[in-house]
């Protein structure tokens, strides 16, 4: 339950909603999974984002 607690005290800092910080989450962590890999490309919505070597 602290992580919950943690991250809407997070949203809220940044004066997100729900609908604004899930994406951005999923984003990082994506982004953390991807650091280590040669190639790696995420899609959110439309927009295709390179991230890696």
């Amino acid at each position: 339950m602290s992580r919950a607690n943690s991250d809407n005290t997070c949203r809220e800092h940044m004066r997100l909603d729900a609908a604004q910080f899930v994406p951005l989450e999923a984003i990082k962590r994506y982004s953390e999974a991807c650091r280590e890999g040669k190639n790696c490309v995420i899609v959110q919505g439309n927009t295709p984002v390179m991230v890696g070597r």
